[in-house]
This record gives C-alpha cells, structure tokens and sequence, in this order.
C-alpha cells in the first residue's frame, strides 16, 4: 500500500510576524437571479399543500372513523339483549 499522507510543516517567517491568511476562491458557479425567491416559494408551497392535504386527510378520513365507531358503539349498545 502506498503512502499518500503528506506532512505539512508551517514555519514563521520574519515578515508575516506568525499571522496565518486564509483566502477564498468564491462560489464555482453564480446561482441565477430567479432560483433564490423561486425555490422559497415552491418550499412556501410545497408547505401550503402538505398542510392542507393533512387538514383534508383528517376532516374526510379520521373524524369519520371516529363517528362512524361512536354510533356502531351506540347503535350495538340499543339493540343489545337485556335480561
């Protein structure tokens, strides 16, 4: 196996008096204009249409259930045998 580590040795020299500079090169590539405001509002969106599938999931689907078992529940408690 060969050895790809290489040791990096940083050594003071009199005329930066120790200051490490960092530098940045910039973005590889410049964003269009459109995409900032364009992709928060299909996130504001895609937000909007999840909750509003949750508010339809429980009014059409779990409140039913639930008031479909209270009458079974009751309908079942009326016509039971009594003694």
């Amino acid at each position: 196996m060969s050895e790809d580590r290489h040791i990096i040795q940083m050594q003071v020299s009199k005329s930066d008096d120790g200051e490490l500079r960092y530098t940045s090169a910039g973005p590889a590539r410049k964003p269009g204009a459109l995409s900032g405001w364009a992709l928060k509002i299909l996130g504001i969106a895609l937000g909007v249409a999840i909750f509003l599938l949750l508010i339809f999931f429980f009014v059409y689907v779990i409140v039913p259930l639930i008031l479909i078992g209270i009458l079974y529940s009751l309908i079942v408690n009326i016509f039971r045998p009594r003694r």
